[in-house]
């Protein structure tokens, strides 16, 4: 329905509203997550739950201290920590770009690939999830270290 100001009044005016202000969401949580890295908030950080209960790494172990060494320019120890992260760091950030460009309106990328996308996430997550628990080398390297 529209209103004598000839905006769009209702749900899909606030699912519109929502989308455009996820990724800048995203881009704030990213923003003060840099921030307590840099603080040096690592010695704040609980042992992984997960892994304290099965005795197995998850996907998110090390990733704390990948961070901080990525903070620090430090590429080995961060591969080390959590190579996961490491190399998909560069891509959560592309990826809210896009976002954000798309939700303000300045690119529309519905494309296929965009659509597949949260599923290959998925599956590559769930591939390291498994890899890294696997005590045989070349395998055992993708646990932290």
């Amino acid at each position: 329905m529209h209103s004598a100001t000839g905006i769009t009044d209702g749900p899909a005016a606030k699912a519109s509203a929502v989308e455009r202000w996820l990724p800048v969401a995203g881009w704030v949580a990213l923003l003060g997550g840099a921030a307590l890295i840099v603080s040096g908030w690592d010695r704040l950080v609980p042992p992984c739950l997960f892994r304290e209960i099965t005795g197995l790494y998850c996907p998110g172990c090390g990733s704390g201290r990948a961070l901080l060494a990525l903070s620090r320019f430090d590429l080995t120890a961060a591969l080390s920590a959590n190579p996961l992260v490491t190399l998909g760091l560069p891509l959560i950030l592309a990826g809210l770009a896009i976002e954000t460009a798309d939700s303000w309106g300045l690119v529309r990328r519905r494309s296929r690939f965009a659509k597949m996308l949260p599923l290959a996430v998925l599956i590559v997550v769930c591939a390291f999830w498994v890899l890294r628990n696997i005590p045989v080398w070349p395998l055992q390297t993708l646990a932290p270290h």
